[in-house]
């Protein structure tokens, strides 16, 4: 009888404190944070410091991500669900159950009212990005959150190659694939078990593939592929590095497309691409099992102009570069995209990749110049985010060396991205002399080289990313005078635009931005060994 009133007393003393602290701010402060969520600003995030440990509310949790909660007051447990899946807390524990595995929390859950408060780390843990179906970047310091949901079925990514093209889909662990048709230079694949986020046809014409239509249904979704009349059957295979669907389709002499595609059952070992923790410049290693065909693609690349590649992302350390209005830094979203490019270009396996930082770390713009002349680089890409006076300005563009600016705008961004001299330390005459030094190094040849690979980036951004088009610019870029060999720099959107901010912090726009670089080097690659071919047959006639 005495136990019965004791558990009662407690039950009746619990459920006062949760009626008091109903409808009040939990007594903790609270900070803002910047977040992101699918190349989206959201407003109203904010985290608790609770004896100085950074919290996070379960509310903004399903603010977040979506998903709904359930309290069990009884046993002071409560249970957030996301998409079929839940993860299961206990008041004053330090532990969670996320899919049925046992996780650890520090600090502990905590509570006040009917709301719960968990460590902002477990956010970025990978049981609760499983749990979510996203990739999350929980960045303490900064008190910023990037949110990248990712689906089952990804946008499609396309390389175009001398005589082939590849069309790769990154696929869920539980989705698999079937060819359902080949009729009529069309090829129907279905894809179970995903979706894809949206409907979307992309315009290819390169040769072997007119076109990529991507239509989702409940659970399904089907990839149509318009064949170029002349190709040869499509090669369809699963790979793991990560899983994806690919289709390669050579580009056939007279040849005619085959009524059943060859269809690859074997999957390719893993590959795992690292990008080295250590002082600049950082050297990648190239994975075991190259991208390109040598059955098909050796004979033509060996004319290639492209063997080193020089990728820096422009500012970093004490020079932050450009600021977001929702505080977001250039030197991190050029790091970021950085590294993206590097490692799809270390994939290929054919390139030596070189990043001038691949840290938090400052570098000259003179340094940066020099890893890539001490490399006898073939190609230098800096990358950087615009910004503008006016919160309107948005769009990509690209430019490459010139003495004179293309126009008033581009000897602005000139300026701005050549301020970084003021913070090292070099006085006006000195700076004077060095401007000619290096603007003597410049070579003419390379300047034609420059824009022709500006010109068709800039293409390849327009044909697969819905930005406004600035189009290629010319200016004298300090970090560009000072190489001898092609170089460019690119802006990847306007940071200072509140929109493009947001997709400049999006994995899932960094992708597509490296990809549309990538692509516009390889039609560059892919002229440069044509007139190659061209000049050698017209010296054996």
């Amino acid at each position: 009888m005495i136990r019965s009133f004791v558990f009662s007393s407690v039950i009746i003393f619990l459920f006062s404190i949760s009626l008091f602290a109903q409808g009040r701010r939990p007594p903790w402060p609270a900070v803002p944070v910047s977040a992101v969520v699918d190349g989206k600003v959201l407003k109203g995030v904010e985290v608790i410091l609770i004896d100085k440990a950074p919290m996070i509310s379960l509310q903004t949790v399903r603010h977040v991500f979506g998903g709904r909660i359930q309290w069990k007051r009884v046993s002071r447990r409560v249970i957030y669900f996301s998409e079929g899946r839940s993860a299961e807390f206990g008041l004053d524990l330090s532990s969670a159950v996320v899919c049925g595995k046992s996780v650890s929390l520090s600090p502990a859950v905590r509570a006040w009212g009917n709301e719960v408060y968990l460590p902002t780390s477990f956010i970025a843990t990978p049981e609760f990005q499983s749990l979510v179906a996203s990739l999350v970047q929980w960045n303490a310091d900064r008190k910023s959150l990037t949110v990248d949901p990712a689906p089952e079925v990804a946008s499609p990514r396309f390389y175009s190659y001398p005589l082939r093209s590849k069309v790769t889909i990154d696929i869920g662990p539980h989705v698999d694939y079937r060819v359902l048709a080949l009729r009529n230079e069309t090829l129907t694949i279905r894809l179970y078990g995903g979706r894809a986020r949206e409907w979307e046809k992309i315009s290819i014409q390169d040769g072997a593939i007119v076109s990529i239509e991507v239509d989702p249904s409940a659970r399904t979704t089907d990839l149509i592929i318009t064949l170029s009349t002349g190709t040869t059957e499509p090669e369809i295979y699963l790979d793991g590095s990560p899983r994806a669907v690919i289709i390669e389709v050579s580009k056939g002499e007279g040849a005619t497309v085959k009524k059943q595609p060859v269809i690859k059952k074997n999957d390719p070992k893993k590959v795992v691409t690292t990008v080295p923790k250590v002082a600049t410049p950082a050297v990648l290693t190239a994975p075991p099992i190259p991208q390109p065909r040598p059955d098909i693609d050796a004979p033509f690349l060996a004319l290639s102009p492209l063997r080193t590649i020089v990728i820096d992302p422009g500012h970093g350390g004490k020079d932050v570069g450009a600021v977001g209005p929702n505080g977001t830094l250039e030197k991190d979203v050029n790091l970021q995209i950085g590294l993206a490019l590097a490692k799809l270009l270390n994939s290929e396996g054919r390139f030596k990749v070189i990043l001038t930082r691949n840290n938090d770390s400052f570098l000259t713009l003179q340094e940066r110049s020099s890893i890539a002349n001490k490399a006898k680089a073939d190609l230098f890409i800096s990358l950087h985010c615009n910004a503008g006076l006016s919160r309107d300005a948005k769009g990509f563009e690209v430019y490459f060396l010139s003495e004179n600016a293309s126009d008033d705008t581009a000897a602005a961004v000139a300026r701005r991205e050549n301020a970084v001299v003021e913070m090292e330390g070099v006085s006006g005459k000195v700076r004077q002399e060095l401007e000619g030094l290096l603007w003597s190094l410049a070579r003419n040849e390379h300047m034609n080289d420059s824009s022709a690979i500006a010109g068709l980036i800039d293409q390849q951004v327009a044909k697969r990313m819905s930005m406004t088009k600035r189009g290629v610019k010319q200016a004298g870029f300090y970090v560009l005078r000072g190489t001898s060999m092609p170089a460019i720099l690119v802006e990847s959107g306007f940071i200072t635009h509140p929109k493009e901010e947001g997709l400049l912090r999006s994995s899932r726009f960094h992708r597509k931005l490296v990809d549309a670089l990538y692509a516009g080097l390889l039609e560059y690659e892919k002229k440069r060994i044509q007139d190659r071919l061209a000049k050698t047959s017209a010296g054996g006639n």
